[in-house]
């Protein structure tokens, strides 16, 4: 049986430590500290007869959490996030009174799939989007603090937003590679910010952006229908009819005509304009 102890991130509010079949966690955790520890694999006993089962984790002070700790499978592995005081202070917990131990969720899953240390190395902001996440699933943080979170949350929707507007004629991966370079956020929170507030997916709003703008430049504009479709880099022409029948009850041939209608109509009023001018 290997044992692994290995602090995967660090700075001096919290460390990120993967551990694999480790006896002795009193060596690597401070009784004066909080912890999440997300059991990914085994089974591990505490005090007051509570069992960590795999994924699932426990919010707790260190000090409950080392009362009469047992191994009962043959391995396990463990992300434990520990948190230290000032770190606490600073997020306006004062104390942790109650030891948390629940099943993770999907999300929180996903979340924790990337504390890897290739990844942590790249996106160092990531692990205090994870320890936010646990903390407003068990309602720990305080209204002030929750409101500071939520206006970083509402300024990256604004740039994200901002970043596809921008860039709105390339193709859909090469939107998704700024928004990946400019903001460093991984695709799972890129998904999640478009889908509270679109209720689509990312493609999918992409999608509906270009072609909202080719009927804006369509019908605005004496320009050949397929040359904006090209320039907008749209080219399957079923998805686009799909899209225009559903939301807009037509579709390309229909587009067409309307846009005829409207040119004629636009003649005959500049033709009257010009009748009227020389009476």
């Amino acid at each position: 049986m290997q044992e692994i102890t290995k602090i995967i991130y660090s700075n001096n509010f919290f460390n990120v430590i993967k551990v694999e079949n480790n006896l002795q966690l009193d060596n690597i955790l401070d009784e004066r500290e909080a912890v999440i520890m997300i059991l990914l694999e085994g089974k591990i006993y505490f005090y007051n007869e509570r069992i960590l089962k795999e994924k699932q984790y426990i919010i707790s002070k260190v000090e409950n959490v080392l009362k009469g700790i047992k191994i009962l499978s043959n391995n396990y592995k463990m992300i434990i996030i520990t948190l230290k005081e000032s770190f606490l202070k600073e997020m306006g917990i004062f104390k942790i009174e109650k030891t948390i131990h629940t099943n993770l969720d999907n999300y929180c899953a996903e979340l924790i799939r990337n504390l890897k240390e290739e990844y942590l190395l790249e996106n160092p902001c990531y692990p205090i989007e994870v320890i936010v996440k646990f903390f407003k699933i068990h309602n720990f943080l305080s209204e002030e603090t929750l409101k500071y979170f939520n206006i970083l949350e509402k300024n990256k929707y604004q740039k994200v937003f901002k970043i596809i507007e921008t860039n709105i004629k390339l193709l859909p991966e090469d939107i998704e590679k700024k928004i990946f370079e400019s903001l460093k956020i991984e695709k799972k929170k890129l998904e999640e910010l478009i889908y509270i507030s679109q209720k689509l997916t990312l493609e999918k709003y992409i999608f509906k952006l270009k072609l909202e703008k080719i009927i804006e430049i369509y019908l605005s504009k004496n320009i050949a229908l397929k040359d904006i479709i090209r320039e907008y880099n749209l080219k399957d022409t079923k998805r686009i009819n799909i899209y225009l029948k559903k939301i807009y009850r037509t579709n390309i041939k229909g587009l067409k005509k309307e846009n005829n209608l409207r040119n004629i109509n636009t003649s005959e009023g500049d033709k009257k304009l010009k009748i009227k001018s020389k009476e």
